[in-house]
């Protein structure tokens, strides 16, 4: 976490943690039972009493669809200033073949729009995607009429994390990427359990990268 002593550190921990909560509108008691936490130990967290030790931290991190970093590191905190300026971005039910991301020729594929806070920059690189299947693979958990929101990239950015890839003519669809040696794995998600894994050497990548998933909102 850089140059900061242990107070600062749990401080940190605690501003980023709570924020994470009030966006997925998750209290300390669900998130306790949820993740098979002791309820005294979220609040030592909360308060910023203690860090977790790393494990912890990146069952926390899967939890809420980030990275451990957006936990523990300042610049990634997403301060009241900047959540309360929000833009709206398309979320999907469906993806065209064609996807343009433009609201009225794709309307029909369309579930609504929300906001999102001005510090993830020009709202038109993200776009979102609402489930309505539960996910419970890969150590993510997913639950029917969360939004996971997409940051638009044609590059792999990070592992162990949803994609939204698209096949040859075929159309977009959400996976999950993991990796071996030499090969990237790219696992289809619920909607598209009846997709055999798709492998590609990391050498010669035969799918188009259309974005990464960046953080999930949870309706409760």
């Amino acid at each position: 976490m850089g140059n900061v002593n242990q107070n600062e550190e749990a401080k940190i921990f605690a501003e980023n943690l709570s924020y994470y909560m009030k966006l997925h509108k998750v209290d300390r008691v669900m998130l306790a039972n949820e993740l098979g936490f002791k309820y005294t130990t979220v609040c030592d967290w909360c308060n910023g009493k203690v860090v977790p030790r790393k494990n912890k931290i990146k069952v926390l991190a899967n939890y809420f669809s980030i990275s451990e970093s957006d936990l523990t590191w300042r610049d990634n905190l997403l301060t009241d200033k900047n959540i309360n300026k929000k833009r709206e971005i398309l979320v999907y039910k469906d993806f065209p073949t064609k996807l343009s991301f433009d609201k009225e020729s794709e309307s029909n594929y369309l579930w609504e729009e929300i906001e999102l806070p001005t510090l993830y920059g020009d709202h038109n690189n993200y776009f979102g995607y609402i489930i309505f299947d539960e996910i419970n693979n890969y150590g993510k958990k997913v639950f029917p009429e969360d939004t996971i929101v997409f940051k638009k990239s044609d590059r792999i950015t990070k592992k162990n994390t949803f994609y939204v890839i698209k096949v040859s003519k075929g159309k977009p669809m959400i996976v999950y990427l993991t990796e071996s040696d030499n090969s990237y794995i790219f696992m289809p998600i619920i909607e598209y359990n009846k997709i055999k894994p798709i492998v590609c050497s990391k050498g010669e990548l035969n799918v188009k990268i259309i974005g990464v998933s960046k953080y999930l909102i949870r309706n409760l």
